[in-house]
């Protein structure tokens, strides 16, 4: 029935008004074919996000060990200025 009556329809979709010129059956097949469209779309989004935490946490681990390697090579300075001033102290006192 619908197919015999209508040649437009307009459609109110996620917020967005679409116009479809057609019958009926082409309407569901052209939204079958834009909501198909638009699942492909967000998993391929999704997966750009998973992508880009993964990234973001694998920087992260590199900022961390970089952070703690540059604490323990000042670390390790401390302690040779301290040798040192030791050993100059003992130079003094022979």
């Amino acid at each position: 029935f619908l197919n015999q009556v209508t040649d437009h329809i307009l459609a109110i979709e996620n917020t967005e008004i679409h116009l479809y010129q057609g019958n009926f059956t082409a309407y569901e097949d052209t939204k079958q074919k834009r909501d198909q469209f638009n699942r492909e779309k967000n998993q391929k989004l999704k997966g750009e996000i998973r992508t880009l935490n993964e990234s973001r946490l694998r920087l992260k681990g590199y900022s961390s060990k970089s952070e703690n390697q540059r604490m323990q090579r000042l670390t390790l300075m401390k302690f040779m200025r301290i040798l040192i001033r030791a050993f100059t102290v003992i130079k003094l006192l022979k």
